[in-house]
């Protein structure tokens, strides 16, 4: 009887601590990014080397080059790993800038769907919610500026600035919380047994 309760303190402590998948939010200091129309360079936002960056062609929308996404000129490309839910669109309420811990009660999807098809479509003050897909990271993001590149003949780039949150806050899923729980009252069991 012994043995079985302490194998059973030991899986759910092993549980409780072990890594296991975490929905990140980030709560953090603000990130400011602007770029210019036809300014030489596209500004990439890199929000997580290997997996997340956002960047912009000239009248497209916006693309992840971590993951090798194109930035053609003019064509419109949703960026690859990232779902977005705005305020008012596709569904969603009013969403205020600092509700991504509210992420399961919004409705995401591609930017295309979220922003561009949905009625009320207007780039500068749109607050919403993007999020990583292959993470799990939620951030809010406000957008005040987007543009068309002046030069046609000549692909040219297209102004955006936004600001977004950072600094990944986890929160531990429901499963996690249920085996720390557990061994909690393992303990708990095991001392009263004495």
């Amino acid at each position: 009887m012994k043995f079985l309760r302490n194998s059973f303190l030991l899986v759910a402590l092993v549980g409780a601590f072990s890594p296991s998948h975490a929905v990140m939010i980030w709560t953090g200091p603000d990130v400011f990014i602007s770029q210019p129309a036809d300014a030489p360079l596209s500004v990439t936002d890199v929000l997580v080397p290997g997996a997340a960056s956002l960047s912009r062609g000239s009248a497209g929308l916006l693309c992840n080059l971590e993951v090798g996404d194109s930035c053609q000129p003019n064509l419109f490309f949703n960026p690859s790993n990232f779902e977005f839910a705005f305020s008012g669109l596709n569904g969603n309420g009013v969403i205020a800038y600092g509700s991504a811990a509210n992420y399961a009660a919004l409705n995401f999807s591609d930017l295309d769907a979220a922003w561009v098809l949905s009625a009320g479509f207007n780039a500068p003050g749109s607050v919403g919610v993007g999020r990583i897909v292959s993470l799990d990271i939620y951030f809010d993001i406000e957008f005040s500026d987007w543009g068309r590149g002046a030069n046609s003949a000549n692909p040219s780039i297209g102004s955006f600035a936004y600001r977004r949150s950072s600094a990944a806050v986890v929160v531990p899923e429901p499963t996690t919380l249920v085996l720390m729980g557990l061994g909690i009252a393992g303990f708990g069991f095991r001392r009263k047994m004495r």
